[in-house]
């Protein structure tokens, strides 16, 4: 069975930039979720700083805060969009 958030494993999809901007006081770990439905390498956002991905449509990121209180799910979108986590 194909887990509910996963990302879109079919070839052909358009790249799309995926930026997040970090406005909180915590860091926020950035997962990418694979096909399966599993985490990928996380990336961290420190404080006051952004991080962009090469993505592409269909893609799926989980973005968390260090300190529990954030849970976010998002996908790029063309034009390529910045997501502000506060």
């Amino acid at each position: 069975m194909t887990p509910a958030v996963h990302s879109n494993p079919n070839p052909g999809r358009w790249r799309a930039e995926l930026s997040f901007t970090n406005q909180t006081e915590t860091e926020l770990r950035v997962y990418p979720i694979t096909p399966a439905g599993r985490r990928g390498r996380v990336i961290r956002i420190e404080p006051s700083q952004n991080a962009t991905f090469n993505a592409r449509l269909g893609g799926v990121y989980v973005v968390e805060s260090e300190d529990g209180k954030i849970h976010e799910v998002h996908s790029p979108s063309f034009p390529p969009r910045n997501v502000v986590i506060e």
